[in-house]
Formats: C-alpha cells, structure tokens, sequence
C-alpha cells in the first residue's frame, strides 16, 4: 500500500512539473 502511494505522488510531481513547462514556453512564445 505505501508503495502505491508513493508510486502516485511521484506521478502528480511529474504531471504539475509538465504543466509548469508547458506554461512557461507559452509564456516564452507570447514574449
């Protein structure tokens, strides 16, 4: 069981990290 959880946490770090980059390069591309 703790390692299920782990499993997900590590996955919504990598989700919220890709949505930061995606942000930052449409930011990149209005600039």
């Amino acid at each position: 069981m703790y390692e299920d959880q782990e499993e997900e946490e590590e996955e919504e770090k990598e989700e919220e990290e890709e949505k930061e980059e995606e942000e930052q390069s449409v930011i990149m591309n209005k600039g």
